[in-house]
């Protein structure tokens, strides 16, 4: 069985924490690799199924990943305790004047003024803002969870500060980094081929053929002597032509490949210079990300 430390350095069981993971993950509709792969380093699909069925606890780093990525807190995910029930447990351990620095750090960290701050809670006015950062009121639960929520944070720091703020950011840099760089390579690993149609292909090769007043024999001696049959097949967009076959139609049927393909002219560098464009803002955030991580340190 697997135990865990409490607060009062005392063992205990850990207990149903399986499913809560395994309820985070389909949560975020996703498979066990994928969750995995929102880890730094990356946690393999063995080892995330062996979270689920409690055949071993995640080390404290990765239950901080895990409270972060599904937005509850550590507690929750060992003991199953609510946000609600560690305010109530440990209420008398709640400094108001620290928790109102930490929503004031968390404000100045994001570049949020009071007033914009209010509004993302709801329609807070400023004035009630500045009564939490001076720490004459705390705020209600729904506004605790609330700012865990949009800061990416947890209610338990909020109001304990128990963990550190420092590695928060650094571990939430760390997920958002990791998901830009799933990006981009989904991005780059997308060829622009793998959005063509070939019912449409088909389409444009019949057209281009009867524009020439051919046959499908005709155009098959013409495309390296295939067949009628090959044609054919095209045409109905069942067998999509070679490389070669479509350098050879669009060589004797006076256009492009990407007319062919897509029944623009150019879209191959078109989509191209899209996607380098998007890489590039992408690698341009991720450097930033990096920045922040080492000026934290």
């Amino acid at each position: 069985m697997n135990r865990f430390s409490n607060k009062e350095g005392e063992k205990v069981k850990a207990i149903g924490y399986g499913e809560r993971i395994e309820q985070i993950r389909k949560s975020m509709k996703l498979t066990l690799e994928q969750f995995g792969k929102l880890f730094d380093p990356p946690a393999s699909k063995g080892l995330v199924r062996n979270w689920e069925i409690e055949n071993n606890l995640p080390n404290k780093d990765r239950l901080l990943d895990i409270a972060m990525i599904g937005n509850v807190t550590v507690d929750y995910i060992i003991y199953g305790e609510s946000n609600q029930n560690i305010l109530e447990k440990n209420n008398t351990n709640i400094d108001p004047q620290k928790v109102g620095q930490r929503i004031k750090q968390i404000r100045l960290l994001n570049g949020w003024t009071m007033e914009h701050l209010g509004r993302l809670l709801g329609g807070s006015p400023k004035s009630t803002i500045a009564t939490w950062e001076s720490g004459r009121n705390l705020p209600k639960k729904k506004y605790i969870d609330k700012l865990a929520e949009i800061s990416q944070v947890t209610a338990e720091w909020i109001l304990l500060g128990e963990e550190d703020f420092k590695d928060i950011i650094i571990n939430n840099l760390k997920i958002e980094n990791t998901k830009l760089i799933r990006i981009i390579n989904d991005i780059e690993n997308t060829s622009y081929e793998k959005k063509i149609n070939p019912l449409a292909v088909g389409k444009r090769i019949k057209e281009l053929r009867q524009l020439k007043g051919w046959t499908m024999e005709e155009l098959g001696e013409k495309s390296d002597n295939s067949p009628r049959a090959t044609v054919s097949n095209w045409e109905r967009g069942t067998n999509f032509p070679s490389k070669k076959k479509l350098l050879l139609l669009a060589n004797v049927g006076e256009t492009t490949i990407d007319w062919l393909l897509s029944g623009q002219i150019d879209l191959k560098d078109q989509t191209i210079q899209e996607q380098e464009k998007e890489i590039k803002s992408l690698k341009r955030k991720i450097e930033q990300i990096k920045e922040i991580v080492v000026n934290y340190h």
